[in-house]
């Protein structure tokens, strides 16, 4: 296969460099120690510093530079306050519209209260109406209780999706340490070897740095994911670090020194409309900070324990905060808890865009597609960006694959061009890679906003209100990333069921059974897993807007609902994750189906030409061993004549399947040959004549391709591969230690993993092991350096 350098763009378009940019800087964060720490200074806050803090636990800095700033908004406030302005309304004296704190909030700004500490209580008070499901019950008087073996659904914090396998849990995935290879014969492949280790160290890293979650994926019972709260407390302390919010310096050290002690409130899931800020989720933030008895706080590493908010600060040395004027408004009245798990979320999603375009180069490979629909011209026809990049990517990684349908083999017959799922994977999935990166630009631009109402600008001297809490920008990004992860869904549904179906994956059995397809329906499962994950997608890619209500007095009359679009995206991460399991398991089965079969027809060619001669030899026409109505060898006709028909009878038994290849070759010979011996009784034809040798032929393929199928090994799956396709299936067979899957536990090869009853092993078994390392990271590593060696390519 040969490629020419693509000229649309000089190097890796916007989107994927942003991606590995950003993942690079994740994994400096982790592996490399005294990397620079992550800086609060209201300004320089990317995604990648929230993905490093909220699951990684990452340093953090608290700039002295944002404190001239912060300093300056509140002297300006207390002047204000000194002066005796209405805070939050109109001032009494002359009716211009001035700064508030000390008036009722919201729909109730008309009242006044002179008593500013008791006004911030009121409020944190009003706010915190969340449901705890179990709260009262587990912690009576806010006494600790150890969560390492009751009420506790652990999960290790990943890289690639926010809701990652457990660690204690049922769904445990395999010990990265653990030795799995499945054959040495693997890593002695030079391509494989290269920097392997150092993914696997990579990966390591991933694995154990993560911080631990109590509550699952955040989207389980009534409680928000720790790594959630987390990126939130970050956001929400960047944004008052710019000064706009008339805050105390010491409300912004406080705010850091709980970060840094690992204490992590425990918040309600449920009740943020994120119109005025998401209010709710953050008045217990700001509970936990002033030492509130009504608040719990997860205090510990590994092991943790849920205690009181005052207790834990007590433990830890930490000071209790007291709420001057307008701090509590300032702190609640923000985006963060959009804007930070937001940021994860978008993480997620661009790790499944590389590895969709991955499984698209896959998917070709494995129904023997070609290359040609990813060639540089339609890029440079049809210049959209995203479409450029994706073809740029997918053909890259097909590179070096011998699996790719040859110019000769198209014109031999069949289907000419791929069809859509394949053919137009880059047109398909190119807007979507525009619209992450636009999402990209919109959460990390509210990451580095100030959010809360009103702002105070101390250096023009007045105090503005207005409405940038309400968070459109994250609700669009998230709808966005829904969208996006929808069609990457349905391209891969599209494709996971033509490779299953005999009647569309070119000579692959059905269901992608390597036994009997009469006994054995090896992938129907996933199939029909993959049917309702694809549909939840198309679900969950709707619109939250059309569902916002008029609340608080319809003061909120609009409402972004952001947190809960941002929510939902986690679970479309989440069915998205279970889909492309699924999808790489079936994918890296076809392969080495396609494999066994090139295998089988290279050990079996010679042995059929041996046969075919000696049954043309005793035609005594000048013209024997040419097929008369086309001047080609004989012999190479009925060799494609035994291929085509293997190819239409995948869905009988391997014996009856080379009994009708057989029988077909011998029908031409007698039907283009009449000078054979004539038959010895009236009731014989000519192919009767050739019976013996018909029923010689299939008995010797039948064993060929048995033999060939009983020993295959992944070592004899990658030479055939193209670069990414060999790195994802090295790691799947390898570092997964998921076999090619066979039902048979009368035959014992080293390599196998077989599933039957009595190990009580699944295909869900293997899909769900795959399913954790995309969950907990180790498995984008692969992803990810097959992007890398994209953006290093000229293709």
């Amino acid at each position: 296969m040969s490629f020419t350098k693509d000229t649309t763009f000089s190097k890796l378009p916007t989107y994927h460099s942003t991606v590995l940019d950003h993942w690079d800087q994740v994994i400096s964060r982790i592996r490399i120690p005294g990397y620079r720490s992550i800086s609060i200074d209201g300004a320089s806050l990317d995604l990648a510093s929230v993905v490093a803090f909220a699951r990684y636990n990452g340093n953090l800095n608290l700039a002295p530079k944002c404190m001239p700033r912060v300093e300056a908004s509140e002297r300006y406030l207390a002047t204000r306050l000194a002066a005796g302005d209405t805070i939050y309304g109109y001032q009494a004296d002359n009716g211009s519209l001035s700064a508030a704190v000390n008036t009722g909030f919201g729909g109730s700004s008309d009242v006044r209260n002179g008593d500013l500490e008791a006004l911030q209580r009121a409020l944190l008070r009003t706010l915190q109406a969340g449901v705890i499901a179990g709260r009262e019950g587990n912690n009576e008087m806010g006494n600790a209780i150890n969560f390492e073996d009751s009420y506790r659904r652990d999960e290790t914090q990943f890289i690639i999706n926010s809701h990652a396998p457990t660690v204690n849990g049922v769904s445990e995935s395999q010990p990265l340490d653990k030795n799995v290879s499945i054959s040495q014969d693997i890593e002695s492949d030079e391509a494989i070897c290269k920097d392997i280790q150092d993914e696997r160290q990579t990966a390591r890293s991933l694995h154990n740095a993560l911080q631990s979650d109590r509550f699952g994926s955040g989207m389980a019972g009534t409680i928000i994911s720790e790594s959630w709260v987390r990126a939130a407390m970050l956001v929400r302390c960047n944004s008052l670090a710019r000064g706009h919010s008339g805050i105390s310096r010491q409300l912004l050290q406080n705010l850091v020194q709980f970060m840094r002690s690992g204490l992590v409130p425990l918040v309600p899931l449920r009740g943020s409309i994120s119109a005025s800020g998401d209010l709710a989720p953050l008045s217990y933030v700001a509970g936990a900070l002033c030492g509130s008895p009504t608040v719990d706080v997860w205090q510990g590493h590994g092991s943790k324990k849920l205690v009181r908010a005052d207790l834990a600060l007590e433990e830890a040395g930490l000071e209790v905060h007291t709420f001057g004027p307008k701090e509590v408004i300032s702190f609640v009245n923000g985006t963060a808890f959009s804007a930070g798990p937001a940021s994860l979320a978008l993480h997620d999603a661009h790790c499944f865009a590389v590895l969709t375009q991955v499984l698209t180069a896959m998917t070709v490979e494995a129904l023997e597609g070609t290359a040609e629909s990813f060639a540089p011209f339609f890029s440079q026809t049809r210049p959209h960006e995203g479409q450029s990049e994706a073809a740029h990517n997918i053909r890259f990684f097909l590179q070096n694959s011998r699996l790719l349908k040859s110019q000769a083999k198209r014109t031999a017959g069949g289907q000419w061009q791929d069809r859509y799922a394949t053919r137009t994977a880059a047109q398909w999935i190119g807007p979507s890679l525009q619209e992450l990166s636009h999402a990209h630009h919109q959460i990390e631009t509210e990451c580095n906003s100030t959010t809360d109402n009103p702002l105070i600008d101390a250096e023009r001297g007045s105090i503005l209100h207005g409405g940038n809490f309400q968070a459109m920008s994250i609700t669009s990004a998230m709808e966005a990333t829904r969208s996006a992860l929808h069609i990457f869904g349905r391209m891969l549904f599209s494709q996971l069921t033509e490779m299953i179906n005999p009647s569309t994956n070119f000579g692959l059995p059905p269901n992608l059974t390597a036994e009997d397809p009469n006994c054995d329906f090896l992938m129907k499962g996933i199939d029909i897993h993959a049917a309702a994950y694809t549909s939840e997608l198309g679900f969950l890619a709707g619109r939250i807007t059309p569902h916002v209500m008029s609340a608080e007095m319809h003061n909120q009359s609009i409402n972004s609902l952001a947190f809960l679009s941002t929510r939902y995206t986690f679970t479309a991460l989440d069915t998205f994750t279970s889909l492309a399991a699924s999808m790489l398991i079936a994918t890296c089965q076809a392969l080495d189906l396609r494999v066994i079969h090139l295998t089988f027809l290279d050990n079996f060619h010679p042995i059929f030409e041996e046969h075919a001669a000696n049954a043309i030899s005793c035609a005594a026409s000048v013209n024997a061993n040419l097929l008369p109505e086309q001047d080609i060898p004989l012999s190479k006709y009925l060799w494609t004549l035994f291929q085509d028909t293997l190819t239409h009878t995948t869905t009988l038994d391997p014996s009856t399947r080379f009994h009708h290849a057989a029988t077909a070759v011998a029908s031409h010979i007698s039907l283009h040959h009449q000078d054979l011996p004539p038959p010895a009784t009236a009731t014989q034809t000519p192919t009767t004549n050739l019976l013996p040798w018909s029923q010689h032929l299939s008995a010797t393929a039948l064993s060929t391709y048995l033999s060939t199928r009983d020993t295959h090994a992944p070592a004899r799956t990658l030479p055939f591969l193209g670069i990414a396709s060999k790195r994802l299936y090295s790691f799947v067979r390898n570092d997964l230690a998921v076999p090619f899957l066979r039902v048979n536990p009368s035959i014992r090869v080293s390599d196998a993993y077989f599933l039957n009853s009595r190990n009580d092993v699944t295909v869900g078994s293997y899909v769900s092991r795959v399913f954790d390392a995309m969950k907990d990271g180790r498995l984008m590593v692969p992803v990810m350096e097959c992007l890398r060696e994209a953006n290093r390519a000229e293709v």
